[in-house]
């Protein structure tokens, strides 16, 4: 049998064509033979299929995109193969029996040696991430170090610098997200216009990192000026700039973004940072006008992406739209204001109703009113205002009469007005006007009016009387010129006379009162005048009242 170390590989047979006894010599020679038969066929096969193996592994070798490394303690290339030479450090003839330390910088170096050591060590595999420059870019490796000998280990390194980026372009979406969600917060959450800009100026400076960051805002006369939240890191003074001046006011000039890759190369930029190597300034606008300008900066080239100019244009679209907003909403409130203190301080009561009949606002004279008319306050449900019916006064007319009721010694009018819908409103408007004063006086007037008629007529009929009476005198004295009078006739005539001259002197007065007498300037006894007006008074007064005049 052909067996060589047990293995039957076939037979090695000897034939005669006549009878032939074998003697020992011939087997053992024949057994020589095919063991030396045996040896050459297992030495072929083995040389076919070692052959047939280099062939399949230079094949996989060629199919990997993987780095493939022997090292050994010491950190000396002891073997490289031959899968992916574009991603080696430096060429494969460069490498070998070169030492780690002859090839990378020292701290690559120290921690490649120190992973090799340390798999050899524990005899445990490992696995590390690390950044190396390939040609003219920077490649990302993940790396599968393992024991391969007692002296040397297996490197096995791919390149992910694909997956990094894309992983980095996915926490920069993320982040991306992450800040806008928090402006978006912040736009609705912000009081005002600089509330806004401080809570975006520390978010934004926060989740991206940026070394200066802040808003610039257009003044009345163009200039922009720095916003008191604007970030700086060595903190010192941000200046304003004109349009047009450095990149800030190109930006707000031109309404474009600009991103600067190097701001050495730039002719519009203004060193006003001198660690600053790269600037995105991006507009901030409502319509076509130019309203503010975020800026950011950083001390390393090429900081800014395509991305990030992109993230801060959405940001400036929402800080936009949130500033007008808030400039609405003030002007809406300073509006709001003015009216309230025009309610407020108007004699009027004006009251809001809503469906319900409740009261919803109420200025202070109608907060007054209301409690003197129904004995109520904002937020409660009338259904009378005095003794008015609120039904009889809420017509669905747009134009009704005022109406009149009182309640506790006043007088108030009232009309209505729907707000909305006429026929269905709602919400009313009504408006309370106090007239108990208007109504006094104008009973004042009309008592005045009336005094002024019987001092009219009174004067009319004074002075009719004065002519009768000046005729009683007048003839008077004339009978007293008669020769054949008696004593006791001229006595009575003297009595007339005197009646007369007091009658007149009554009349006199009357038409002074009602000034339809001539005022004359003398001199005047006040004792005798004090008589004269007791006697008037007297006449006037109910007899239950009694007058005396004292006097030195």
């Amino acid at each position: 049998p052909l067996s060589p170390q047990g293995r039957l590989l076939g037979k090695f047979m000897i034939y005669y064509n006549t009878p032939h006894a074998f003697s020992a010599e011939e087997i053992e020679l024949t057994q020589t033979i095919a063991r030396h038969v045996a040896f050459a066929i297992a030495r072929k096969q083995a040389t076919e299929a070692l052959a047939a193996s280099e062939m399949q592994l230079r094949a996989l070798f060629a199919s990997m995109q993987d780095v493939v490394l022997v090292i050994d303690r010491e950190g000396v290339y002891r073997g490289i193969a031959p899968t992916n030479p574009a991603l080696l450090f430096r060429p494969p003839e460069e490498l070998l029996g070169k030492s780690l330390r002859d090839v990378f910088p020292a701290a690559e170096a120290e921690l490649f040696t120190d992973v090799c050591q340390a798999v050899l060590q524990t005899s445990h595999a490992t696995h590390i991430e690390y950044e190396l420059p390939i040609g003219d870019r920077r490649v990302w490796f993940e790396a599968s170090i393992s024991p391969l000998t007692d002296d040397s280990t297996l490197w096995v390194a791919r390149d992910v610098t694909a997956h990094k980026q894309a992983a980095a372009t996915l926490q920069r979406q993320l982040q991306a997200l992450t800040v806008l969600h928090a402006v978006a917060s912040a736009c609705i959450e912000a009081s005002d216009g600089d509330d806004l800009i401080i809570r975006l100026t520390q978010l934004v400076s926060a989740a991206l990192a940026l070394d200066e960051f802040g808003i610039f805002l257009v003044d009345e006369a163009g200039w922009l000026r720095p916003h008191p939240s604007y970030h700086r890191c060595d903190g010192s003074r941000v200046q304003p700039y004109r349009p047009g001046q450095g990149v800030v006011g190109q930006t707000a000039l031109t309404g474009q973004s600009h991103r600067v890759a190097d701001v050495r190369l730039d002719p519009d930029y203004v060193a006003a940072t001198p660690t600053t190597l790269s600037e995105l300034a991006v507009p901030v606008k409502i319509g076509e006008r130019v309203i503010a300008v975020i800026n950011a900066e950083s001390p390393q080239l090429n900081s800014f992406s395509a991305d990030d100019e992109r993230l801060l244009s959405t940001l400036a679209g929402q800080v936009a739209t949130a500033l007008e907003r808030l400039r609405l909403w003030q002007q809406t409130q300073e509006q709001a204001r003015r009216v309230q203190q025009i309610v407020d301080t108007m004699p009027e009561g004006v009251l809001l109703l809503d469906a319900q009949e409740r009261v919803v606002l109420a200025n202070p004279t109608a907060g007054r009113d209301l409690a003197t008319l129904a004995g109520a306050a904002v937020g409660d449900i009338i259904t009378r205002l005095g003794d008015l019916p609120l039904t009889e006064l809420l017509l669905p007319a747009t134009r009704g009469p005022w109406r009149e009721t009182s309640a506790h010694d006043r007088t108030f009018q009232m009309i209505a007005r729907p707000i909305g819908d006429t026929s269905e409103p709602a919400a009313w408007v009504l408006v309370i006007n106090d007239v108990t004063y208007e109504r006094e006086r104008q009973r004042y007037r009309q008592a005045q009016e009336r005094l002024a008629s019987v001092g009219q007529m009174a004067a009319g009929i004074a002075h009719d009387f004065n002519n009768i009476m000046g005729a009683i005198v007048l003839y008077s004295e004339l009978l007293g010129k008669a020769q054949e009078l008696t004593e006791r006739s001229k006595h009575y005539l003297g009595v007339i006379r005197q009646q007369a001259d007091h009658a007149a002197n009554l009349i006199r007065q009357i038409l002074d009162f009602s000034r339809r007498a001539p005022m004359e300037r003398a001199p005047l006894d006040l004792l005798s005048l004090t008589k004269e007006m007791v006697k008037l008074l007297e006449r006037t007064l109910p007899e239950s009242i009694r007058l005396a005049v004292k006097y030195d």
